[in-house]
């Protein structure tokens, strides 16, 4: 859950990706776990996940793994003009 936009948060270990939706249930942006973009390999058997009050997002999984992401900038200046 991300206070900040009231949003929920969803991960799937199964399509390894995190789904974001609006307070009525409506896709907002999903963030692939996969090996592509800014990740070199695959996320595997993501577990649990959690947000900052910054909006960085927490991700842990086996074995023993740590990830962070961090919206751009452009991105959180563009959530913000939206209405």
């Amino acid at each position: 859950y991300d206070p900040r936009t009231g949003h929920l948060l969803l991960l799937s270990e199964q399509s390894s990706n995190v789904t974001e939706l609006d307070q009525d249930g409506n896709f907002v942006s999903f963030r692939s776990l996969l090996g592509l973009n800014d990740l070199k390999k695959t996320i595997p058997q993501a577990e649990g996940m959690t947000m900052d009050t910054s909006g960085e997002l927490y991700i842990v999984c086996e074995p023993n793994l740590f990830y962070r992401f961090s919206k751009s900038k452009a991105a959180v200046a563009e959530n913000q003009q939206k209405p």
